[in-house]
């Protein structure tokens, strides 16, 4: 399979394209980024690309791919909230709506978050802008497409976390709570399992993703 992973930068992301280029059935990798990894490997073909809403310039590998890894996000209270909606809603249209006029159509999975609202009745601005992506995303002409929705998501070896809320208190609340979130590096595994070998389940919870990762 040709995989497309979208912020292979982020604390997500970068597990899912380490374990991509460690897995025997993915034969080449592109991450589309502002910035590079930095990682090195044979299978991997990074492409530097600054206006995600306009993505006529990376056409190309999107419609040749056969799965996208989609983790591009950023946290509430580190931007303004017109980023936050741009960000998490309008780079996603952007992308869908690249794969329709290519005629391109990969299966899809996507990092959304636990409380996202595709309804947009909830009151915060979180779970709004996370609902509308989800729900546009299923409205979408993909065939195939799936969500993951992560609580806390504890930091693996290879990213730190971007959260406002400090380490020293998520950690051991997560230690504690186990249920309240996922490990960023079976948060990838099972986003890439279920990217290669598909699945019927649309929807993919803290609990699921836990059990699918401990199996």
């Amino acid at each position: 399979m040709r995989l497309v992973v979208f912020g292979a930068t982020g604390m997500t992301g970068i597990e899912v394209l380490h374990l991509a280029l460690a897995d025997p059935r993915i034969i080449q990798v592109t991450s589309i980024g502002r910035r590079s990894t930095g990682v090195v490997h044979s299978k991997l073909r990074e492409v530097e690309h600054r206006d995600f809403l306009d993505l006529t310039p990376v056409a190309q590998p999107l419609r040749t791919t056969d799965l996208i890894i989609h983790c591009l996000g950023v946290y509430q209270n580190n931007v303004p909230a017109d980023e936050f909606w741009k960000v998490t809603v309008d780079y996603l249209d952007a992308l869908l709506a690249t794969l329709k006029s290519e005629g391109a159509d990969p299966r899809f999975c996507l990092m959304g978050a636990q409380g996202a609202d595709p309804t947009e009745a909830s009151p915060f601005l979180f779970a709004k802008a996370k609902g509308r992506a989800e729900r546009h995303l299923m409205e979408s002409g993909l065939t195939r497409k799936h969500i993951f929705r992560p609580g806390y998501i504890k930091p693996g070896r290879l990213g730190g976390s971007r959260s406002t809320i400090p380490e020293w208190i998520a950690q051991p609340l997560f230690k504690l709570l186990p249920f309240m979130g996922i490990a960023a590096v079976d948060l990838a595994r099972v986003m890439l399992k279920v990217g290669v070998s598909g699945s019927q389940q649309l929807l993919f919870t803290n609990s699921d993703m836990r059990r699918m990762a401990d199996a």
